[in-house]
C-alpha cells in the first residue's frame, strides 16, 4: 500500500560517459546533457495538486545548461524533454543542483551531485530499480516454466516459491530504507522513500517520519498528503478497532459490521464487476461453509451502483452470509473508512472488533481463520 501517491517515475543513477559539466554555484540547476544541445528542457512544479510549468530552458550548442529561476518551496520538481523522458529532483532555494544525463534516456542515465537531498534520492532509487530487477527475473523464470510441458501442481509450486523469493527480497530492501529514514529524519526525499514500507509491518517507522517531516515542512502540499495518509493507515492498522461500517443490506434494512461483534468476521470489499473478486469468491464460500458453525462469518460490503447487477452477483455465486451497500460505487463511505482504492480488499477482524490481518487470499486465509479458531484451543493450534 501506497502512502504518498507521487506522480512520477523513477530511474537508478548512473555513471555516465565524458562531457561532465563545471558546477555553477550562481544557479539552481545546471550540467550537461549528453547529445542534448539545442534541445529544449522543462520543469514542473509537482508540489500541488496538479503539476505546473515553471520554466524551459534551452540547452546550448556545448550541451551545457543553466536554470536561474525561482521556485516557491522545497520538493519534488521534474525536469525533463518529454512526457516520458525526465526525471524528479528535490530543488529548493539553498541549493545549486548540479547534473550530468544522457538526452535518449535521462531517467536511466543520470547524475546528480552537490545535493544531499537528490544523493539520498539516488539511494532510494537504487533499492526501488533493485526490486523491479527482481521482479523481471523471477517473472521471466516463471514465464519460461509456463512455456514448458508442466502440471498445474508444478506450476503453482514454483508460483508460491518465486512470490517467497520476491518477498523476502523485499524485507531486506524495506531494512535498507528503514535505515536511511533514520539516518536523515528530516530529509524531503523520505517522502519517496516512505513509498517502499508497507504500512501493516512499519507504522511506527512512517508514523514517527511523518511527525518529524510535519513539524520541518508546516506548508507543503506533499508533506501534509503523507501525514493524512499515515493518520488513515492507523485507523485500520493491525491492532486497531475495526471503523464502523453501517449500509443497507439486500432486504433494504440498515445492518452495522459491529452487529457481529463476538464472531471472527472477515470484511470482504467486492462488486459484481470485479472478476478477481468473483474468482475469489468460491474460495471464500469453502471458507465459510467450513468455519461458520465455529463462529466465523463474512460481513460483504459492494462497490456496486447497481442494485440487480449486486443482488444477481450474490445469488450466482452462492454467497450465503451478509451482505451491505450504499450503492456509490467508488464514492462509498467505505473506501475513506478503510484506506483503499482496489479490490478485493479484505480485514479479518477478530470477536472484539479488532483488525488481525488484511487481503489474505487462498490457503493463506484459510489458515489464519484455522489458527485463530484453533488458538482456542491449544491442543488444536495449526502451526504456532
Amino acid at each position: 500500500m501506497k502512502i504518498l501517491k507521487v506522480l512520477f517515475l523513477i530511474a537508478l543513477p548512473a555513471l555516465l560517459a565524458a562531457c561532465s559539466g563545471e558546477v555553477n554555484n550562481s544557479a539552481l540547476i545546471s550540467g550537461t546533457i549528453q547529445n542534448g544541445g539545442g534541445k529544449t528542457l522543462y520543469l514542473d512544479d509537482l508540489n500541488g495538486a496538479q503539476s505546473v510549468r515553471i520554466g524551459t530552458i534551452k540547452i546550448n550548442n556545448d550541451e551545457s545548461f543553466t536554470y536561474n529561476g525561482k521556485i516557491k518551496e522545497k520538493g519534488f520538481y521534474k525536469l525533463g524533454l518529454s512526457p516520458s523522458n525526465y526525471i524528479v529532483l528535490v530543488l529548493d532555494s539553498t541549493e545549486h543542483v548540479n547534473i550530468e544525463a544522457i538526452a535518449d534516456s535521462l531517467i536511466l542515465n543520470y547524475k546528480v551531485t552537490n545535493s544531499t537531498e537528490n544523493e539520498l534520492m539516488g539511494k532510494y532509487y537504487a533499492l526501488e530499480m533493485g526490486m523491479g530487477a527482481k521482479f523481471d527475473s523471477l517473472s521471466l523464470i516463471f514465464k519460461n516454466f509456463k512455456a514448458k510441458d508442466s502440471t498445474l501442481k508444478d506450476i503453482d509450486s514454483l508460483a508460491r516459491g518465486l512470490d517467497k523469493s520476491y518477498l523476502e527480497f523485499g524485507k531486506k530492501n524495506a531494512l535498507a530504507v528503514k535505515a536511511l529514514i533514520e539516518k536523515n529524519p528530516t530529509a524531503y526525499a523520505n517522502l519517496y522513500g516512505a513509498n517502499m514500507l508497507n504500512p501493516d509491518e512499519h507504522l511506527p517507522t512512517l508514523d514517527k517520519l511523518a511527525k518529524d517531516l510535519k513539524k520541518t515542512y508546516t506548508k507543503s502540499f506533499q508533506v501534509d498528503n503523507f501525514v493524512a495518509g499515515i493518520e488513515s493507515a492507523k485507523k485500520t492498522a493491525i491492532g486497531s478497532l475495526a471503523p464502523e461500517i453501517t449500509m443497507m443490506n439486500t432486504t433494504g434494512e440498515r445492518v452495522s459490521l459491529s452487529s457481529l461483534r463476538g464472531k471472527l468476521v472477515l470484511i470482504d470489499f467486492w462488486a459484481s464487476w470485479c472478476l478477481p473478486c468473483r474468482k475469489e469468491n468460491p474460495n471464500v464460500v469453502k471458507l465459510y461453509n467450513r468455519f461458520k458453525d465455529q463462529g466465523f462469518t463474512v460481513f460483504s460490503v459492494s462497490l456496486d451502483t447497481d442494485k440487480d447487477a449486486w443482488l444477481g452477483a450474490i445469488k450466482k455465486d452462492g454467497l450465503t452470509w451478509t451482505h451491505v451497500s450504499d450503492l456509490a460505487g467508488w464514492k462509498s463511505v467505505a473506501t475513506g473508512l478503510y484506506n483503499f482504492n482496489s479490490i478485493p480488499t479484505t480485514y479479518l477482524v477478530d470477536r472484539q472488533g479488532k483488525i488481525l490481518n488484511r487481503n489474505l487470499r487462498g490457503a493463506d486465509l484459510d489458515k489464519a481463520v484455522e489458527n485463530y479458531l484453533a488458538a482456542e484451543k491449544p491442543d488444536t493450534l495449526i502451526n504456532k
